[in-house]
């Protein structure tokens, strides 16, 4: 089976996370959209996306399970715009209305000023005085999008109940006018039509679909939802660059230090190489795309292919490293392979 059908299903993912986002669909629609994702390949089996993990899982007959469709790559994890806007907006209106205030309160004395020196006469029979309002704007607060964990379910065929129409001929019974002669009236007999036999209906027996996987709650903590390479394919002396996407779903922000490891597929005990450490602290929520301070670059070795995975640890304060986990509780591990 072409590979076509997973690639078309991922760029209308892409796009309709992207108008969700930026609120040009319903949480409604969004739904109604994925569902019509879903792909079945040549042998019968279903495949969907998680609409919040951008995962792909295939039905196996009776769970759905997390897998990798054939050439394709695995989804990077949707870009959440940070609130940097709305807190500048929000500084601007402040410094407005102190400002004001200080011209009001420079106002004040000023006119008190002068009427002690007597420049300035205070003081009428009728005096009305038209009261200063002072309008303190009212900062609204953005409020926070909340992602909801969409069902999936691959489309349903809708098979048709047979209806079946029977009419039935009412048997009316008409007597003729017949003029009654003196001696005696005599009434025709009418033979009624026999109505035709009922067929019997016959219910097609649907096929269930498998029920579309659920989301399960994530523990506060600091994950990793994907690695980025700016290689698809990288060659034998060709530099590779990173990048880490991370999601914290803890209260406040999460701090620190982190490196990433890259290991031999056929050396998993030692790491082949290493990054630079990182001290950084993470927000709650996504963490896109940070680079990782690493260029790695393999030369030829006389392998056709050179298969390597990388992992993503926290060091503490005697620098020993933990690996960090995906959203699903697994070490989170990039596999990738450098060719001639």
């Amino acid at each position: 089976m072409s590979n076509d059908k997973f690639r078309q299903a991922e760029n209308q993912f892409f796009l309709l996370k992207g108008q969700l986002e930026t609120r040009r669909i319903t949480r409604e629609q969004f739904d109604a959209a994925l569902k019509e994702l879903m792909v079945q390949d040549t042998d019968g089996r279903y495949w969907t996306i998680g609409g919040d993990t951008g995962i792909w899982y295939v039905h196996d007959g009776k769970n759905w399970v997390k897998a990798q469709p054939p050439g394709t790559s695995a989804l990077e994890s949707y870009h959440t715009p940070p609130a940097t806007q709305s807190r500048t907006s929000c500084f601007i209106i402040l410094v407005g209305a102190g400002l004001a205030a200080i011209v009001l309160v420079v106002a004040v004395l000023g006119l008190w000023f002068a009427s002690s020196q007597g420049l300035v006469k205070i003081g009428a029979p009728t005096v009305t005085t038209t009261p200063t309002v002072i309008v303190v704007p009212t900062i609204a607060t953005q409020p926070t999008p909340v992602v909801v964990a969409p069902t999936l379910a691959p489309p349903s065929p809708t098979l048709p109940q047979p209806t079946t129409t029977l009419s039935v001929p009412t048997a009316t019974r008409v007597l003729p006018t017949i003029a009654l002669p003196t001696a005696t009236r005599v009434l025709p007999t009418i033979a009624l039509p026999t109505a035709p036999a009922i067929p019997t209906a016959t219910v097609a027996r649907l096929t269930p679909v498998p029920a579309s996987p659920t989301t399960p709650p994530i523990p506060p903590g600091l994950y990793v939802t994907a690695m980025g390479m700016d290689q698809p394919q990288p060659a034998h002396g060709q530099i590779i660059n990173f990048t880490v996407s991370f999601l914290n779903t803890s209260a406040g922000d999460v701090s620190v230090k982190w490196k990433v490891y890259i290991y031999r597929a056929d050396n998993p005990a030692k790491p082949n190489t290493e990054s630079a450490l990182v001290a950084a602290s993470f927000p709650p929520g996504k963490s896109d795309h940070v680079p990782v301070p690493l260029n790695f670059k393999i030369g030829a070795t006389g392998n056709d292919c050179d298969y390597f995975f990388a992992r993503v640890d926290t060091l503490d304060n005697n620098n020993k490293p933990t690996d960090l986990t995906a959203s699903d509780g697994k070490v989170f591990e990039k596999g990738f392979s450098v060719c001639k």
